[in-house]
């Protein structure tokens, strides 16, 4: 869902009704924005591609997004990734480059790893990312030249190249500037010359030590239900473990040599399955309940919000793009989703991504929200269906947006006399042809499409 405003045409008190809405919500977002100064979310992608990219490699980086479930180990040494349209799913550890990827402590670490995938509560690695920057991972002491080195990290000797400065430095080896200077003894204007030698702390592999107990274990965790054992048969959690073991006896880890931003070379080693094949549906039951209890308090099919899920997030409830939108519905905090908690509490409230991520929550902020852009914002535009059309493609347009795909103007109220000279199948066509991103186009065509696979549920 876009976080865009919309432009309106305030003729007679009727349409005066419409805007006021929008200004308050608009001023209710800039103050909170501004009392917050929160970091654009962009940023943190960029922190999370950042590092990630010094260890794994530029092109080798997974960031999460609505159709990709991604979960990272702080150290960013461990990743898995799940392909919510295929059902592919992936566990990754990187080793030294000279490691034996097949010994037990590999292989032991790899079935934890799968069992944290199935079971463990998951965690936005955007997020995470942000709180482990507030920690010192390069692990250097307090007094000069001394240092705690942690597990899967070591000390080498870098030799200055021609360009190079103590920033470049620490960023290229994901050290704080000032931390390089205390492990060297150096000021931090320290004068460096091409070819000599320092010290810098270099992540080397993933510490396999082995969890003690499980951790976070989630109450309802995401994909047991859409895997199975060889047989067939369903996995409990309690048969996690061996589902782990009877995948990695069937399927060995894959190797891989990979080359960092920091230019060294680790291997990569991993083990690749699949969910069944109906695990979109499976994911989608899980939260069919809770659409129509909302659906039902709008008078809104409930197939239409299902449907707006499906494209929106593949039914993850930890999706999180950059806009930054989060959650099954990919609610806009500042923009959607402030707006219909607005509507529903008579309140400014700050959404955090936690409370966004609760399915309840962003169903109901969500189906709200789609029921504000349906009547009010569509409100002018008298064919039910044609309105169901436009308020669709105003959930991932805007609704200034959808006006545009009519008269070229980016004004809903203006555009609506012209919507309403034609036909519902016409507005359609109008929409996938005529919205100005192909995005839009495309969402409204998906949203439709997938509506069929929902219509029968009850």
């Amino acid at each position: 869902m876009r976080n865009s405003k919309t432009t309106f045409s305030c003729r007679g008190v009727a349409r005066c009704i419409f805007i006021i809405p929008a200004i308050l919500i608009f001023f209710i977002s800039q103050t909170i924005n501004a009392a917050e100064n929160e970091e654009p979310s962009v940023d943190l992608f960029g922190r999370l591609d950042f590092h990630a990219g010094i260890i794994w490699g530029e092109d080798n980086i997974w960031l999460p997004g609505p159709g990709l479930f991604v979960q990272y180990e702080p150290d960013l040494g461990e990743r898995s990734m799940v392909d919510l349209k295929s059902g592919k799913a992936c566990v990754q550890i990187l080793l030294k480059a000279d490691d034996d990827s097949g010994r037990q402590a590999v292989l032991a670490h790899l079935r934890q790893g799968i069992g944290n995938l199935i079971l463990r509560e998951p965690e936005d690695p955007v997020e995470m990312i942000k709180t482990r920057d507030k920690k010192n991972y390069s692990s250097v002491g307090e007094e000069p030249g001394s240092i705690e080195i942690a597990p899967g990290r070591e000390i080498r000797i870098y030799l200055i190249e021609k360009g190079d400065s103590l920033w470049k430095i620490s960023r290229r080896f994901g050290m704080k500037t000032e931390d390089l200077c205390r492990l060297n003894n150096f000021r931090k204007e320290e004068t460096l010359q091409v070819g000599q030698p320092i010290k810098v702390l270099i992540y080397v592999s993933h510490d396999l030590t082995l969890d003690s107990e499980p951790e976070n274990r989630s109450n309802g965790p995401l994909f047991l239900d859409q895997i199975r054992m060889v047989d067939g048969s369903p996995v409990s959690p309690s048969m996690v473990s061996n589902y782990a073991g009877e995948l990695l006896e069937n399927h060995p880890p894959k190797k891989k040599k990979v080359t960092g931003r920091d230019g060294i070379e680790r291997l990569s080693v991993s083990v690749e399955f699949t969910l069944v094949t109906n695990h979109v549906e499976i994911r989608a039951r899980k939260f069919y309940p809770m659409v129509r209890k909302q659906a039902e308090k709008y008078n809104i099919d409930p197939a239409v919000v299902m449907a707006i899920i499906h494209t929106e997030s593949m039914f993850n409830p930890m999706a999180r793009s950059n806009t930054p939108a989060y959650g099954l519905m990919q609610l806009v905090p500042h923009g959607g989703g402030l707006e219909a908690y607005y509507a529903m509490y008579a309140e400014s409230q700050k959404l955090t991504p936690q409370y966004l991520y609760d399915p309840e929550n962003n169903i109901e902020l969500g189906t709200a929200y789609y029921n504000i852009l349906k009547n009010r914002y569509m409100g002018l535009i008298d064919e039910p269906v044609s309105r169901k059309y436009c308020a669709v493609a105003a959930y991932n347009a805007g609704a200034s947006n959808v006006g545009y795909a009519f008269i070229s103007e980016k004004s809903i109220n203006l555009a609506a006399p012209e919507i309403n000279r034609m036909d519902s199948q016409q507005v359609y066509q109008k929409l996938i042809e005529k919205l100005p991103f192909k995005e839009s186009r495309d969402y409204v065509r998906k949203v439709f499409t997938r509506i069929k696979l929902y219509r029968d549920w009850n």
